[in-house]
């Protein structure tokens, strides 16, 4: 706890979300120290581009920033990231479904530790990009923070 990282000033800029943890508070919460990222193939990555520019969405998206919390909930049969007002930001992919069915009480955190712009150029199957409603989107990046069920 006394010595810098030596990588300190290399892992430096707007790219990077920067975390201070007090000793004590890891101590407290030594249980939530489990971070697991969600990947892209675990997103449904055109979930906003297929929603109009006004939809709340776009809103949503736009105020998020690197080091927001998000909540994971159920909608239907897949998990979405919803934002503090409970505004759906993210749907996962059938996959992600699929690995954290049954996990819910794990996650103790969704973190935003960055957002990625995605276009309707980057859909390349045509019959997907034709459900396009905008032609550019952001997606957010999140790690999960995990800790046993509460016994």
């Amino acid at each position: 706890m006394d010595r810098r990282n030596p990588l300190e000033e290399e892992l430096a800029g707007a790219c990077f979300v920067s975390r201070r943890e007090a000793a004590g508070q890891a101590g407290r919460d030594a249980g939530v120290r489990d971070y697991v990222m969600l990947g892209l193939d675990d997103i449904f990555l055109d979930y906003a581009g297929q929603h109009d520019a006004g939809h709340p969405v776009h809103a949503a998206l736009a105020a998020v920033q690197p080091g927001d919390r998000l909540a994971m909930q159920w909608h239907d049969v897949r998990p979405v990231l919803v934002n503090g007002a409970g505004i759906m930001v993210a749907q996962l992919s059938a996959k992600a479904a699929e690995t954290w069915k049954g996990r819910q009480a794990e996650i103790k955190q969704v973190n935003v530790i960055g957002l990625l712009a995605r276009t309707r150029e980057d859909c390349r199957e045509s019959e997907y990009q034709a459900r396009l409603r905008v032609d550019q989107w952001e997606i957010p990046l999140c790690e999960l923070a995990l800790g046993g069920a509460e016994g």
